[in-house]
């Protein structure tokens, strides 16, 4: 079976890049594919750490999840985190990398018209052909399917990549020379040809296999629409939609993020929502604490949030999950030590309790941004929250606005605890029904 680690192998191996290299979106695409499957970490951290610093990522993402989930009468998705719960971790990786790819093409100033125009067909037809993969992989399991069309969006971009299994660079061959042909016309002989071929290895008359191809034509148009990239629209074959009409199920909009400079308490609530139904829909301890702490990074409008437990020893506080700036270099090198010190992190740990350290609301405080802390945060002002069961602290919660240097409120502090609370409850219930 081909494994998506096998496919991030292949793509950022110079020997086998296609030799149209100069394609914008790839090689940060091939950067966020590598980091995902080869990174330290748990995928899942490093996913967020892949997309949830660029909002208009975020948002075309929870756009797209809600479509996919839509039928199932969940509410609102308004986290990366219950998107997974909900979709799976292979779906949701899929459907980030394809955002961030949509995004950055589109956002590209530094080709020509025609250039882009280009792109964009190439972008059109890669999209179609990983739809079209995965729709002729619909009963095989959800992994496999995910698999696939990754490796067929590549493909279809002119990658050098095959996926491991032959039966799936079968179905992936098809769906190529399917979408291909179909660009002269449904009706053109090659495309007739590419039908029958499909339906003789599916199984099915020509007629129901080209009802399935004709509905999943009409499903990559909108799945466009919904990554903001309905310019794609006008470079796929026409569907012929009223044979496959939209479905009549509403799509449900994420809450509109923050302002970059006032949290919001609408989107708070929301995110609160999130994390307490995501203990209760995929009771996971990581999963759980990655929603939290996507809550206070996006709810708090935090430049920088980090979640950290205490080692096996009891010696230190290591980092679980890490997102906006530095995360990458804080899941590698970050920590704190717990024992014969007297910093914000060991006190945290010792008493149970919050501190919003380098506040004049907390001046006992100052004190306790120790050099080696402040070596490693860089941030005189910060939020730190312990993570525990009763009485027993295992971990803290970390946030600050370093970068953008904007002030910390009261009410900031009063979010920021409310989070850490819902939090070890949430956890406690994760670890019961787990």
């Amino acid at each position: 079976m081909a494994t998506l680690a096998s496919i991030a192998e292949t793509t950022t191996n110079p020997d086998n890049m296609a030799a149209h290299d100069d394609m914008p979106a790839l090689s940060s695409i091939r950067q966020l594919q590598h980091d995902m499957e080869t990174g330290t970490g748990s995928p899942l951290g490093l996913l967020g750490q892949a997309v949830l610093h660029d909002e208009r990522v975020i948002e075309r993402v929870l756009r797209v999840a809600n479509h996919h989930a839509g039928h199932q009468a969940v509410g609102t998705i308004t986290t990366l985190g219950r998107a997974i719960a909900l979709l799976g971790l292979s779906q949701v990786r899929n459907i980030c990398i394809t955002a961030r790819l949509m995004e950055t093409l589109l956002r590209d100033r530094s080709h020509s018209t025609e250039e882009q125009e280009h792109w964009l067909a190439e972008l059109a037809f890669a999209l179609h052909v990983g739809m079209q993969a995965r729709q002729l992989m619909q009963d095989c399991d959800a992994e496999l399917r995910e698999t696939v069309y990754l490796s067929s969006l590549m493909q279809g971009l002119g990658e050098h990549i095959h996926a491991a299994q032959p039966h799936c660079q079968l179905v992936i061959n098809h769906a190529q020379d399917f979408c291909r042909s179909v660009q002269e016309g449904w009706r053109s002989p090659g495309a007739l040809e590419a039908i029958a071929r499909i339906a003789a290895f599916t199984g099915t008359s020509t007629s129901a296999a080209e009802r399935r191809l004709r509905l999943c034509c009409h499903q990559t148009a909108e799945l466009a629409v919904l990554y903001g990239a309905g310019q794609l629209i006008h470079f796929l074959p026409h569907s012929y939609s009223h044979l496959c009409p939209v479905s009549s199920q509403p799509v449900q909009t994420p809450p509109p993020t923050a302002a970059a400079d006032r949290p919001d308490l609408a989107l708070q609530l929301h995110l609160l929502h999130e994390l307490a139904s995501v203990s209760i829909e995929k009771p996971d301890f990581d999963l759980v604490l990655h929603t939290a702490l996507e809550g206070i990074q996006r709810g708090l409008q935090m430049d920088r949030s980090l979640a950290c437990l205490v080692d096996a020893d009891g010696q230190q506080i290591v980092p679980r999950f890490a997102l906006g700036r530095d995360s990458d270099m804080w899941i590698n090198h970050f920590t704190m030590p717990l024992v014969k010190v007297d910093n914000a992190f060991s006190q945290v740990i010792a008493r149970g309790v919050s501190y919003w350290v380098g506040s004049s609301q907390m001046p006992l405080t100052h004190h306790l941004c120790t050099p080696r802390m402040l070596h490693m945060t860089c941030a005189s002002e910060c939020f730190i929250a312990p993570l525990q069961f009763g009485s027993h602290v295992i971990g803290v919660l970390y946030a600050d606005r370093y970068a953008s240097r904007r002030a910390f409120t009261e009410e900031d502090y009063r979010c920021f605890r409310h989070f850490a609370l819902q939090v070890c409850m949430c956890l406690q219930m994760a670890m019961q029904m787990g």
